[in-house]
């Protein structure tokens, strides 16, 4: 009788399994449809984005800003002013004997004055003309940067989410064989077959797997949560692709990842930089890696804000000019004649102002010092991160591979100890105990596919390589 109940336990469990698991997926060769969905309602939507292009915006606004700094300003000016004027008389320009002989009036005097002052040459809107458009331009490829990220953050976070589906599906169905185990070693207790340490282990272990489900649970909302962050969409907008939420075997799940990673055609792309000389991958980085070239723009807008520093030590050349008229009331401020006028060309020269020259070329020097030190550090720092990538990736590669065969080896004891089970050779807890391992093993490559895949991806992004 305990045979007849095991084997019909075992049948029950091996229906379970091996529907849900299904056969290894056929992974796909072209890109997954609702990614490219996905990815177009980020470009348009996404808040980091959105946040740099308007900040790039506002420089260029503001370069245009600093370039009218160059252009003539014009203003005219009114005034209302009632006065008294002994200026003449104390003076001392009538001479001593006539200053009795005159008595100034009060008199109220309307004015108008247009003022014209344009800069010919002022080191101060030169040096603030070229830092705005190098800063500008910083901003320009900072934001070039961020749209090429996109593309591999995008799949690195809906990876994720997936990754989160997959243990979760997996936790799920080794929970229905546990409770299929308790079942049948409560059963067998009751028939005097098993002990009661036997029931306590069955319990434990279905405890730990509702525990690990919970966590899985709480991590596949915090993965949905960052995703739907970065997207700059509800969660809700992206549960409601079938897609995304209607899975209904594991097999599914990795379908979709493979064809969202789309491993082997980046490997076959990336196999030369992978594999080949660092002479070539610290060309290409130097060349068009967006972080390497964003590092060097980004010393020449610190070099050009040290520059500033100095600008009040040298002359200024200026052209300008003012027309006006005054009289007694506005009418007579608007009648033809009598308007003064001049025009100038203005040299000023800074010759002392306590020192300040001394204090500003050190600090204008050391600034550009700072700035070539820390542009240095970055591009050295940003080698560095890609060699390492480079490095971790060839070490996954190698992962995954192992991973491979021991998802292989995982199946074929599966096999044989189903069928070992089916012969009567083999007990329940060893059927579980393989199933488990293998559901561990499908998890374990999968995971080290999607990193694999994001090392690549970013290692591309760093060398400007299109995918």
């Amino acid at each position: 009788m305990n045979s007849g109940i095991e084997n019909l336990m075992g049948v029950a469990w091996i229906l379970i399994v091996f529907t849900a698991l299904g056969s290894l997926p056929t992974y796909a060769a072209s890109e997954w449809p609702v990614f490219q969905e996905f990815r177009k309602k980020a470009f348009d939507r996404s808040p980091e984005l959105n946040v740099l292009r308007a900040q790039y915006s506002q420089k260029r606004a503001h370069s245009y800003t600093a370039l009218t700094r160059w252009m003539p300003a014009v203003n005219l000016q009114f005034s209302q002013a009632r006065s008294k004027d002994f200026s003449i008389i104390t003076g001392g320009a009538l001479g001593p004997d006539n200053t009795k002989l005159f008595k100034p009036q009060e008199v109220d005097l309307s004015r108008w004055t247009v003022v014209m002052n344009m800069p010919i040459y002022k080191r101060d809107v030169h040096t603030q003309l070229m830092t705005s458009w190098a800063d500008s331009d910083w901003y320009e490829l900072q934001l070039e940067a961020q749209e090429t990220e996109l593309d591999w953050r995008l799949r690195q976070l809906l990876g994720q989410y997936l990754l989160q589906q997959y243990k979760v599906w997996s936790t799920h169905q080794a929970l229905e064989l546990g409770n299929n185990q308790l079942r049948e070693v409560k059963l067998r207790f009751d028939l005097g077959d098993k002990t009661k340490l036997d029931v306590l282990r069955a319990q434990v272990n279905l405890s730990a797997l509702e525990t690990k489900k919970s966590t899985f649970e709480q991590e596949k909302k915090d993965a949905l949560s960052r995703f739907a962050e970065y997207m700059g969409v509800s969660e809700t907008e992206i549960l409601d692709k079938k897609e995304i939420s209607s899975f209904e075997t594991g097999a599914q799940i990795l379908q979709a990842l493979d064809s969202l990673m789309l491993l082997s055609p980046v490997q076959e792309k990336l196999s030369s930089v992978i594999h080949g000389p660092s002479i070539e991958v610290e060309k290409n980085l130097a060349h068009d890696g967006p972080r390497y070239l964003a590092a060097v723009r980004e010393e020449s807008l610190a070099l050009k804000r040290s520059q500033q520093l100095m600008s009040e030590e040298f002359p200024d050349l200026a052209l300008q000019g003012n027309v006006n008229k005054q009289g007694k009331n506005w009418d007579d401020t608007f009648k033809e004649g009598n308007r003064s006028y001049s025009i100038a060309v203005v040299l000023t020269v800074p010759i002392f102002a306590g020192g300040r020259f001394f204090s500003n070329w050190s600090e204008s020097s050391q600034a550009a010092r700072a700035a070539e030190l820390q542009s240095d550090k970055n591009r050295e720092r940003i080698k560095n991160e890609v060699k390492n990538r480079l490095s971790q990736a060839q070490s996954q590669e190698k992962n995954v591979y192992s991973l491979g065969i021991q998802l292989e080896q995982q199946q074929e004891i599966a096999r044989l100890t189903k069928k070992s089970y089916e012969l009567g050779k083999s007990n329940m807890s060893d059927l579980l105990s393989s199933q488990n391992d293998l559901l561990q093993s499908q998890i374990d490559l999968a995971q080290a596919k999607v990193q694999l895949a994001i090392l690549l991806r970013q290692v591309a992004w760093d060398l400007g390589v299109t995918l």
